[in-house]
């Protein structure tokens, strides 16, 4: 494949103009970029920072022909609708979160992947903050021997920044799917065990779950999520030298050495690590491994194959709930 130099960004919102921001920091050129309203507040906002830009008809394709990547971030249901045409129209394309909103249409987009031969990375930034790459060091030298997950949705902004057909399938765009893409990330494939859920005391609306699983690493893993407070969300982490790992949210990391007399709560033999500037700097990180082809660690349609039949089985499991 060529090098890549260009970009051409469809969807100009706030995660279209971040990927903006980090291909120039990366040194490559913005040519183009779509929206569905070519004269709204954002577009013209995006034309602002990035002037060098073309403006594209949001159904015109030949904007794939214009750059060496093209960077599809569109709301997640018009991500699910248009994303097979993106990838069998690009030689590359990076595709926000989530890549579908279902598993049958991954399964078409994996077909498309496969027929087009178009390079295809999701756009699972989290997996290139800088202490979560900091713990899969951490980890490769000390082994993890359990797991507890903490995620926390936070539905008040799912309901004011997302549309009302997207609310359902919070889990599949929110919180949760970024953590458990996390977890199966660092630990592996998950088989879940003993789902449960509960009614929301909180939010009418949101079904609570947990469960617990088992990662093709053979890390015993326990998963909540509920819609309490955020504060709490984050990964806890028992290791076989007698560390505990806290990463909490995903900008902040503590870890413990345990003894006979110290827990994870103690603050002995503490380190504190914080990366406040985590979110915009891993869309840079996320790019350059794509221009360098440094790609293992980034997210690909399998894994959102993979992570798409989890969340198959809690649906099913919070359908239970929801028909009684």
């Amino acid at each position: 494949m060529t090098e890549i130099r260009t970009v051409a960004i469809v969807g100009v919102g706030r995660a279209g103009l971040q990927h903006a921001r980090a291909a120039k920091l990366n040194g490559l050129h913005v040519v183009a970029h779509a929206s569905k309203t070519r004269n709204s507040e954002r577009s013209c906002a995006f034309s602002r920072e990035i002037p060098e830009s073309k403006p594209y008809s949001f159904d015109d394709l030949t904007i794939c022909d214009c750059a060496d990547l093209v960077i599809l971030a569109v709301p997640p249901t018009v991500t699910d609708d248009v994303a097979s045409t993106f990838i069998r129209a690009s030689q590359r394309i990076l595709i926000e979160k989530p890549a579908a909103l279902t598993t049958s249409r991954l399964r078409e987009l994996l077909q498309a992947e496969k027929e087009s031969r178009c390079d295809v990375v999701v756009g699972y930034n989290r997996r290139s903050y800088p202490l979560v790459s900091h713990l899969r060091n951490l980890l490769h030298d000390d082994t993890p021997t359990h797991v507890d997950v903490t995620v926390v949705e936070d539905m008040e902004y799912i309901r004011g920044a997302k549309s009302a057909d997207l609310h359902s399938s919070y889990l599949r765009h929110g919180s949760a799917t970024h953590f458990l893409d996390l977890v199966q990330f660092l630990f592996g494939e998950l088989s879940l065990y003993e789902i449960q859920t509960q009614q929301s005391p909180l939010d009418k609306d949101f079904v609570n779950h947990s469960f617990r699983a088992v990662s093709t690493s053979g890390v015993s893993i326990r998963v909540s999520i509920d819609a309490g407070d955020r504060a709490r969300r984050g990964l806890e982490i028992s290791t076989s030298r007698g560390r505990c790992v806290h990463l909490a949210p995903l900008e902040r990391m503590s870890i413990t050495r345990n003894g006979p007399t110290r827990d994870c709560d103690s603050p002995e033999s503490r380190e504190i690590l914080d990366w406040p500037s985590s979110y915009p700097e891993s869309f840079a990180i996320q790019l350059r491994k794509i221009i360098t082809g440094d790609v293992d660690t980034l997210h690909r349609l399998d894994d959102s194959l993979k992570l798409s039949m989890v969340f198959d089985k809690l649906e099913l499991a919070s359908n239970k709930i929801c028909n009684e």
